[in-house]
């Protein structure tokens, strides 16, 4: 039973003296270069805004430039008068 018992006294104490292996702490994201996904899909939600309002723009332009035609050759001074300025400002 001595013998048993200096084991487990050995076992114990060599518990003691190993090394005790902390957990690790998790690694932190590495600050990147790299935008955040939130900022990614609000740069193209940006951008694909930009984009229709762009068009919108243009098909307004298109419209008005068709309608000015069509009161030119309608020939009417009713559809030829300026009713109101230019949103652009631009001639």
């Amino acid at each position: 039973m001595m013998k048993a018992t200096s084991i487990l006294f050995v076992i114990a104490g060599l518990g003691a003296i190993a090394p005790t292996s902390s957990p690790t702490p998790s690694p932190t994201p590495p600050e990147s270069a790299s935008p955040s996904l939130v900022e990614t899909v609000t740069e193209a939600s940006a951008q694909r805004v930009a984009a229709q309002r762009s068009k919108i723009y243009q098909v307004g332009v298109d419209y008005s430039e068709w309608l000015d035609q069509v009161a030119k050759d309608s020939g009417s001074a009713f559809f030829q008068r300026i009713a109101f300025d230019r949103v652009s400002g631009c001639d």
